[in-house]
């Protein structure tokens, strides 16, 4: 997005997000860094080729501002968040096929499925804009300043809160094995948008990915074929023969299996739930009130509390932690609070219609070792759907409907979500590609 366009956006947006009806901007600096590409090369055809006044994907920035003429200026750290102008479906997927040689009946972008990945550029800025009325949302994101609207491209710039040094965060997804009771965190903070959109219709998110059905997935068999045949002979050790033999059954029958799901209600899915994109503050807080730039330029603290379960949740033994609970139970929100302030989850472009089963095994594929026992998988799934029921949700969350939807889910999983990143990882290396094969492997033997 040209970067005029962005600032002159930024004005109004930090008008009113600061209560500040003078506001004139100074300055916007900032850029890509280099190093996001060497870390994740996939972001260049993914955003699009940046320059330095024309933004694309991630890009931190600072604005320089004065409240009104004649006072101080400050500094406000942002990211600028523009999404690509067409989807994955259309630019990184067949880019990877064409240049791999991966054999496919069809172009993808012509199967069913394309559709979660197509037409992703306005919904992450639909998230932020429900998020301000609807603190099921506005609790897990960062805060936002405001947005750009470019018409002529159809481009979304999202000004959002600078949030660093998030414990549990790795966009390369090459650390996992989350403790248990960080998992827990993390599904109860799903379960908040969950339950606010539980049997959502058409209507109400008409802007977010189809909800895929046993129709659209059937459509689609020649896809999850080809993407399984292709893993298995360039990843034999990942795709062995008896990994190629389940799925390939699990796919000539889903029409037997998948229609569980058809039967369960949809809700907002994050589509994309995992160590990549979800994290925990370090300092245990939330951003507000509101925080306020300083006047020396360095952000100002909004004030802290202790942390409530961050320091157990990656490693800290039970016995260390007596006392900080104690300290927690003093400072801990008022009664009736559900809010998880500690949960930040980044990246909502491939938000969806689904099952809330969707982001609990888009998790679990993720940050549980492929050693996982059963006893402690039950845990988790029976706190989903514990914490959804407590959030007075009624219907699909009886106990052997809310199983199998999550055991259709886990086959989903291993034939899509799995088979896309076996996909990506013909192009690019993926430090959690075996090791998310493994756990889905085990999830599917244990819940076979």
């Amino acid at each position: 997005m040209n970067l005029k366009l962005i600032a002159q956006h930024l004005v109004p947006a930090l008008r009113q997000s600061l209560r500040a009806p003078g506001l004139c901007l100074i300055g916007l600096d900032g850029g890509r860094p280099p190093t996001d590409e060497e870390r994740e090369p996939w972001i260049r055809i993914k955003y699009g080729q940046a320059s330095a006044d024309d933004w694309v994907g991630v890009v931190p920035a600072t604005a320089r501002f004065a409240r009104e003429r004649g006072v101080p200026t400050e500094t406000l750290s942002l990211v600028v968040k523009i999404n690509p102008r067409v989807g994955l479906a259309r630019n990184l997927i067949p880019w990877i096929a064409a240049r791999n040689h991966i054999v496919l009946e069809r172009p993808f972008l012509q199967y069913r499925s394309a559709a979660e990945l197509d037409q992703t550029v306005g919904r992450e800025y639909q998230v932020y804009r429900l998020a301000q009325q609807q603190p099921e949302l506005r609790d897990v994101v960062p805060r936002c300043y405001g947005w750009a609207h470019d018409p002529e491209t159809g481009e979304y710039a999202l000004f959002l809160e600078c949030v660093s040094d998030m414990v549990g965060l790795d966009s390369t997804g090459a650390t996992a094995d989350w403790e248990p009771d960080a998992i827990d965190a993390a599904l109860r903070a799903a379960v908040r948008w969950h339950a606010a959109f539980w049997e959502a219709d058409e209507k109400r998110l008409g802007w977010a990915g189809p909800r895929p059905t046993t129709a659209s997935m059937m459509a689609d068999t020649s896809l999850w074929r080809g993407l399984l045949n292709d893993a298995r002979a360039r990843f034999p050790h990942i795709v062995t023969q008896e990994v190629w033999r389940r799925r390939y059954a699990l796919i000539d029958t889903i029409s037997d299996w998948h229609k569980a799901k058809d039967t369960l209600p949809v809700t907002l899915a994050h589509n994309d739930f995992n160590q990549r994109n979800v994290g925990f503050r370090p300092n245990g807080h939330a951003p507000e009130p509101p925080p306020e730039p300083a006047r020396n330029g360095a952000a100002k603290s909004n004030g802290s509390r202790p942390h409530r379960f961050l320091p157990h949740l990656f490693g800290r033994k039970k016995s260390d932690i007596v006392h900080e609970e104690a300290v927690a139970a003093e400072t801990a929100p008022a009664a009736g609070s559900n809010r998880p302030a500690e949960v930040v989850v980044l990246d909502w472009e491939i938000a969806q219609r689904n099952i809330a089963a969707r982001d609990l095994v888009e998790l679990l594929t993720f940050v549980l070792p492929p050693t996982v026992e059963r006893a402690q998988v039950d845990r988790h799934v029976e706190t989903h759907r514990d914490a959804l029921i407590k959030a007075g949700v009624a219907t699909g969350v009886e106990h052997d409907a809310f199983l199998e939807g999550f055991r259709c889910e886990l086959r989903v999983q291993a034939i899509n979500r799995v088979g896309l990143q076996l996909l990506f990882g013909a192009q690019f290396q993926l430090p959690y590609l075996a090791r998310i094969n493994a756990t889905i492997e085990r999830l599917l033997d244990l819940y076979d």
